[in-house]
Parts: structure tokens; C-alpha cells; sequence
């Protein structure tokens, strides 16, 4: 007996039905590793004589650093201030996600979110990143407001600075002055870093923070500064290598360069110090596994595309990136001239590049924003961007070592230098087309036209209706919004779905739903994400599918997105009416 085709309706449920079972073994399998991981980590805290979770030994260690850095305390007030005042969800993604959310009068909080699940474990087109975004899956249980969320990711990005600091100053054996406040200029400048932080929608938040906690976790353990950090370093590979598909060259390439060199250095003695690293050779073997049974599997079954296939390869660089490269090479030249000796941050510095060339191969590598300044997507290269940051912050701290050991200077200076070095650094990002406020206004920009483009239309529909006026809604089928998606939410008499490739109108909601629609004056064309091609002709017509609409609001950014319109003109009378469609 054969499976059915994949095309078919049996197919899709028999689809459907093995990825929910095999994802919840491997849910279920992961839970069980991970939380191995944490109890050994509690155990060895305790055998060291530290608090794992110790809250008011936190809150002091916050108030002293606090008071000893009250600079960056206050560039992390203003950047959180920031994050929080301007969060919403009408961004792409996201609206579908929340939409699923709010579902069920806000009671049903503990469940499996279709729109979270769907996003990473049905898609059947060779991607894996099973866990990415149920960062958000889980806080949703326990919060529906985004203003909670854009904390947590506030949260995320002050322990991201404090991770690298700490494993600069590992590396270093020392405290230089000056440091906290360069990494906090250097990823708060850093447009993919905001772009990051900003929006729920990017797996590179959390793969981020994962990283430096791995990082810096195992260069502890190698400095035998406690067992504890061989289950830190675990717990963060364990997560960060389902988080995107690449990621695997974060954290398994440079373990896998470490052992080879312990092996060429001391031979079979050697590999008793390789404990970490066995283990991530076995994560290695488990992910691939997973990857087979979880995406391999059921992508052939379905006979889709690849995601790879239907992007194009593209490289676009900036200053940071090809700083990077420069130090690799510098520091290539000088290992292999014998002059030094490789570190892990070598074996970071290589994972990051070869995280580059995959991400340009799978994807595209953009560390630029969009020329027309209409957006900035070059969030996907923002773990090569934090390795290129650590390695900036290494280089300044041998160089105020060096000058500190020749004369005396004060800390000031140097925070002086930092604050002169970053801000000629913003300058040249800015120019060349990476800077964080061409990252910053338009996401503004487009999230502020989207909401009040929503709320203009909901206060136009209310006042219609009180006056008796009929209220019919046309939205786009490729619109972000739809009647599962808030439109639902808005007052009306129908609301009507515009197919822009058959050129119909459906009624999805309300009076004669199912049935196929004719456009009449006074209806409104809604137009919140930009999708419509909607044309200015003269007498202010504005002219779409052959119906003349005037323009009733538009978003103060004045562009595409965020617009209302109202028909003045009936449309051609060939539409067939009353005949039922699947809604």
C-alpha cells in the first residue's frame, strides 16, 4: 500500500498528520535534553558555590553596574524607551501571528498557536528552524500586549552587550576602560541589530543571544573556570542550532576547528579536553538526523521548491563586514607565520564567515539598506555583524592595554575616544548606506501609517453606519490583512475580497457572502500595506480596475502604504452576482 498523492486531499492530511506527530516527538525529545542540561548546570552552581538564579544578588549586581557605567545605563534606558513607546504588531508577520493570538477572548492562553507552528514546522519547502520565534510562541501564553514583548527583546539585547563584554575581558585577562560603552555604541549603531530588536518577526534576535552565550560560555570552560559553563555552552548550542538552518556554522564550526587543532597539537592525549566539543559532534549528528526526519522527508513527499530556489544570490558590503575579513586575513597571516597562536575567537571569526557564504547562498548577504531608503532588510547578516563587533572590541582592548602600560591615562579619555570612533563610524554608515536611522524611520514610518490607516478607516466606518449609510470594504487577496486578520474586527455591510489575477470581487463577510460582487460609489477601496496599484489621473481620480476612486486618507509618510480610498464612480456592470464561491 502506497501514500497518497501529495496533492491530493488524503495527501495533504496524511501530510499535515506527520509533521504535528514528528514534531512533537522532537519537541518532546528536545525538552528533555535541554532541561538535562539546566539541572546539571543548577547541580554545578551549587558545587561551585554559586547562585544559578540568585534575584537579589541581580538586582545588586544591576545597581552597581549602574552606578559604575551610568552612561550606558542610560543609552539602554533610551534605547528601551524607544523599543517599547514604538511597538506595535502591524509589521508583516507579525499581524497574522497576533491575529492568532487574541483568539478565543483571551482565555485560551496555553495552547499550540497555529500561525507560530505553521510559520516553522508545516512549510514542507526544505527549510528547518523548528524553534525559531517560539520565544514569542511562549510569551504569548503569558502576555498578549507587544509592549511586554519589545521589553523582553530590550532585555535580550542589554544581556547580548553584557555576554560580549565579559568574553572580551576573558580574552583580554583584563578590565579595559571604555569597553561596555563600545560594544553598547557598536550594536545600538548597528542597523541589523535595531532591525533585530525592533521587530518580533527575525529568529536572529534569539540566535544572537544564543551565540554569545555560547560563546562565551565556552571559552570559560576551556579556561576551566567551572563545569557549570560545559551546560551553558550546551544548553545555548542545544537552542541555537534549530533556530535557522546556517546556524550550525556558529556553533558547530568552531568546536570542530578546536578539536582539530587540541588533536594536531597533542595527538590522542588531547581528546580527553574535548569534552564539549564530543558533545556538539553528537548535537552535529542529532540535527542532521532531525533535518532528514523533520524537513527532508516530508519536502520531497511534497514535491515543493526549495526556499533557496526562489531567491537570488547577492552581496552587497559595508565597512563592518570587510573589517571582519580584514582581521581574519591579519590574523591568519600572523598564525601561520608562527607570530601567535590561534584562540577560539579564531574559530568564531571562521564560523562567522562561513556563516556569510552560506547566507549568501541560501539567501543573499546585504550588510546595505535599500538605495530608495524605503526599507532596510539586511537583519539576516546580523550574527557576522556581532562577530565583526567582538572582534573590533578585541583590537581596541590590546591597544588600550598596550598604551596603558606605557603612560597613565584616565578612563574618561578613553571613553572620550569611544564616543569620537563611534560617532565617525555612524557618519560613515550612514553614508554609505547602512546607518541605524535608515533603519529606524522607515520601520517608524510604516508601522505609524499601517496603525492609522487601520484606525482611520475603523472611525469612517463607524460614522457610516450611525448615519445609515451602507459600509462595503474592498481589500486586496494579497494584502496582509484579511477577514481572519482584523479586518473582521472593523464595522461594515460587506466585506469584499479583490482577487487582483481573476479581477473579482468576493464578499467574504456580511450581507451576501459567497456570493461575487459589482463595486458601487461609496464603497472603500482599503489599502493599509501598499498592495494595490492604485493610479492618479487628472480631476483627483484615482483610478483602479477601471473604477474612479478619491483618495479619503493617507498616511503622513505620503507614500503607498496607508491609504483609504472611496469609489465616486460605478464600475463596468459584466461582475456575476449571486453566484456562490468557497470562502
Amino acid at each position: 500500500m502506497g501514500f497518497p498523492d501529495a496533492s491530493t486531499r488524503a495527501g495533504k492530511g496524511f501530510l499535515d498528520q506527520y509533521n504535528a506527530i514528528s514534531h512533537d516527538i522532537f519537541i518532546l525529545i528536545w525538552a528533555c535534553f535541554m532541561a538535562g542540561c539546566l539541572v546539571q548546570y543548577v547541580r554545578a552552581c551549587t558545587r561551585d558555590g554559586v547562585a544559578p538564579f540568585g534575584l537579589l544578588a541581580a538586582m545588586r549586581w544591576v545597581t552597581r553596574h549602574v552606578r559604575r557605567y551610568p552612561l550606558v545605563a542610560l543609552l539602554f534606558l533610551i534605547y528601551s524607551i524607544g523599543l517599547v513607546a514604538t511597538a506595535t504588531w502591524y509589521y508583516p508577520e507579525i499581524i497574522g501571528w497576533y491575529a492568532d493570538v487574541d483568539q478565543g477572548d483571551l482565555l485560551n492562553h496555553f495552547r499550540f498557536v497555529p500561525s507560530f507552528v505553521g510559520e516553522t514546522m508545516k512549510r514542507n519547502d526544505f527549510r528547518f528552524f523548528p524553534l525559531a520565534h517560539q520565544d514569542l510562541h511562549v510569551l504569548s501564553w503569558f502576555t498578549p500586549y507587544v509592549k511586554v514583548w519589545a521589553m523582553v527583546n530590550a532585555l535580550e539585547a542589554i544581556a547580548v552587550v553584557i555576554l560580549i563584554v565579559r568574553f572580551v575581558r576573558l580574552i583580554l585577562h583584563a578590565s579595559v576602560p571604555g569597553l561596555p560603552l563600545l560594544v553598547t555604541l557598536l550594536l545600538l549603531l548597528q542597523s541589523s541589530f535595531l532591525e533585530s530588536f525592533y521587530q518580533f518577526i527575525f529568529a536572529e534576535r534569539l540566535l544572537s543571544l544564543c551565540f554569545v552565550a555560547y560563546a562565551y560560555s565556552y571559552l570559560s570552560w576551556t579556561k576551566n573556570r567551572g563545569k557549570r559553563y560545559l551546560y551553558s555552552a550546551l544548553a545555548a548550542a542545544l537552542l541555537g542550532v534549530f533556530l535557522k538552518e546556517i546556524s550550525l556554522m556558529l556553533f558547530v564550526l568552531p568546536a570542530a576547528l578546536r578539536a582539530a587543532y587540541v588533536l594536531a597539537m597533542q595527538g590522542r592525549q588531547g581528546w580527553q579536553r574535548l569534552r564539549l566539543e564530543r558533545w556538539i559532534g553528537w548535537l552535529l549528528f542529532g540535527t542532521v538526523v532531525a533535518y532528514g526526519l523533520l524537513t527532508a522527508l516530508p519536502s520531497f513527499y511534497s514535491g515543493l521548491d526549495s526556499y533557496a530556489s526562489r531567491s537570488s544570490s547577492f552581496f552587497t558590503s559595508g565597512v563592518r563586514s570587510w573589517f571582519l575579513v580584514g582581521f581574519v586575513l591579519v590574523r591568519s597571516v600572523l598564525i601561520f607565520s608562527r607570530r601567535c597562536t590561534p584562540s577560539l575567537l579564531d574559530a568564531f571569526n571562521a564560523g562567522a564567515l562561513a556563516y556569510g557564504i552560506a547566507l549568501y547562498r541560501f539567501k543573499g548577504f546585504s550588510e546595505l539598506c535599500d538605495p530608495s531608503g524605503s526599507h532596510c532588510d539586511n537583519y539576516l547578516v546580523m550574527p557576522v555583524l556581532l562577530v565583526a563587533a567582538i572582534d573590533l572590541a578585541y583590537l581596541y582592548g590590546l591597544v588600550v592595554l598596550r598604551f596603558s602600560a606605557e603612560r597613565r591615562i584616565a578612563p574618561r579619555v578613553w571613553s572620550g575616544v569611544v564616543l569620537a570612533g563611534c560617532a565617525g563610524l555612524a557618519v560613515l554608515e550612514q553614508y554609505q548606506g547602512s546607518g541605524v536611522l535608515q533603519a529606524a524611520i522607515p520601520m517608524a514610518q510604516r508601522q505609524e501609517s499601517w496603525r492609522n490607516a487601520y484606525a482611520a478607516m475603523k472611525q469612517m466606518a463607524v460614522q457610516d453606519r450611525e448615519s445609515g449609510k451602507p459600509v462595503n470594504i474592498i481589500f486586496s487577496r494579497q494584502s496582509w490583512f484579511n477577514k481572519r486578520r482584523h479586518l473582521h474586527r472593523l464595522v461594515f455591510n460587506r466585506l469584499i475580497r479583490f482577487d487582483p489575477l481573476s479581477g473579482v470581487y468576493d464578499v467574504m463577510l456580511g450581507t451576501g457572502r459567497g456570493d461575487r460582487y459589482n463595486p458601487k460609489v461609496g464603497d472603500y477601496l482599503l489599502d493599509i500595506d501598499g498592495r494595490l496599484e492604485v493610479v492618479k489621473t487628472v480631476d483627483s481620480c484615482w483610478l483602479f480596475n477601471q473604477i474612479c476612486y478619491e483618495l479619503v486618507y493617507q498616511s503622513g509618510s505620503g507614500g503607498k502604504e496607508g491609504r483609504v480610498f472611496r469609489a465616486v464612480k460605478d464600475g463596468a456592470n459584466d461582475a456575476e452576482s449571486n453566484k456562490p464561491i468557497r470562502s
